[in-house]
């Protein structure tokens, strides 16, 4: 049974050293190890259990890749107008008429 408390700590830590921008961000590897090493010292789990988390987490980091979700353009679909929604005219045009 691989260690879901070790596979959980390398997801956030992975995901955090992407969001954040500082030096410092590289402090995150500790978190999965300090957790390795608290499941491993408690008797809970043994090594070869969070190596193994950490090889079934590989993939779902490849799958949920923030980089590889394209969020929409906030300006896709401006220049078209659907019949329900009213124009707002601006102030220039608003002389020209």
């Amino acid at each position: 049974m691989p260690s879901l408390q070790v596979g959980w700590a390398f997801m956030i830590a992975v995901f955090l050293i992407r969001s954040t921008r500082s030096r410092l961000r590289w402090l995150w590897i500790a978190h999965p190890v300090l957790t390795l090493a608290v499941v491993v010292v408690t008797a809970n789990h043994y090594w070869l259990d969070g190596v193994v988390a950490i090889a079934l987490a590989l993939p779902l980091l490849l799958i949920f890749d923030p980089r590889r979700v394209r969020p929409k353009s906030a300006t896709a679909g401006l220049d078209q107008r659907s019949d329900n929604v009213p124009a707002v005219a601006s102030s220039s045009s608003a002389r020209t008429r």
